[in-house]
């Protein structure tokens, strides 16, 4: 019997999955180690703050479960939040925007407004990093280790967009 293979992956896809190993280093040390410190899906956002010169980028690490503090999302880093999929502000994001576009979300200090510039559904085996499936493709660790490029059977997950208007029925 044989299996389909992947293709290498390209130098895009390549400095995705160093970042993602560099998020899930910095997030390590703070997530829940049931049964190993992992999450579900992560969102890079750029927000943009009218009071600095520069946007802040914040890498969003969602998890399953209950969080110390009642649910709420942590910020142990400025530019790294811990958040629960199910109740943070930030699921807005991950389920109703796309890569690449803008987003505003409310917040307890007024509104934020910024860009999506990744979404991630992770997934991990033996407590390593092995899964990222992004909106164009699925990228998987081999037997041997390897980052393999998967092409999508079907349309691959980006998001939904929710506008909020329901869409006429052509006539």
């Amino acid at each position: 019997m044989t299996f389909a293979s992947g293709v290498a992956p390209d130098e895009d896809d390549l400095a995705r999955v160093r970042a993602q190993e560099l998020v899930f280093e910095r997030a390590r040390v703070h997530l829940p180690r049931d049964p190993f410190p992992h999450y579900l899906a992560h969102l890079r956002v750029e927000s943009l703050r009218p009071q600095a010169a520069e946007a802040l980028v914040q890498d969003i690490v969602f998890i399953h479960g209950s969080q110390p503090a009642r649910g709420a999302d942590r910020s142990p880093e400025p530019d790294l939040v811990i958040a629960n999929w199910q109740s943070s502000r930030f699921s807005e994001l991950l389920f109703g925007v796309r890569e690449g576009d803008p987003y505003e979300l409310a917040t307890a200090l007024g509104r934020s407004t910024g860009r999506v510039l990744q979404l991630n559904l992770i997934g991990f085996r033996d407590g390593e990093l092995a899964h990222l499936l992004t909106p164009q493709h699925r990228l998987s660790r081999d037997e041997h280790g390897q980052w393999q490029r998967w092409r999508p059977r079907r349309q691959q997950w980006t998001g939904v967009r929710r506008t909020g208007r329901r869409q006429a029925a052509s006539q």
